[in-house]
């Protein structure tokens, strides 16, 4: 199997990181709006370390990857959204 073959454990951890990225990018925005300085540090930190690794994960191992990775990423906003309301 070559690295460009979507598997159902490598299309689980393209949503997942997805859902991460865009969840962190979610919860960092109500940071900043809230002018929580520390808690904005540590998660723009944890923002710019994941994208590190999904630019090597995310370079589109098949047409579906893009679609489960944008789906990772829309569920991420809602949680991103949910986290933010309760800080």
């Amino acid at each position: 199997m070559d690295r460009f073959t979507l598997t159902r454990w490598s299309a689980a951890r393209l949503f997942g990181q997805g859902a991460i990225y865009v969840g962190l990018q979610a919860t960092n925005i109500v940071q900043l709006a809230r002018h929580q300085y520390a808690g904005a540090f540590v998660v723009g930190f944890l923002i710019s370390w994941l994208w590190s690794w999904n630019v090597k994960g995310v370079v589109f191992r098949s047409g579906w990857g893009g679609v489960i990775y944008a789906l990772g990423a829309a569920v991420g906003t809602v949680i991103g959204m949910l986290i933010g309301a309760r800080i």
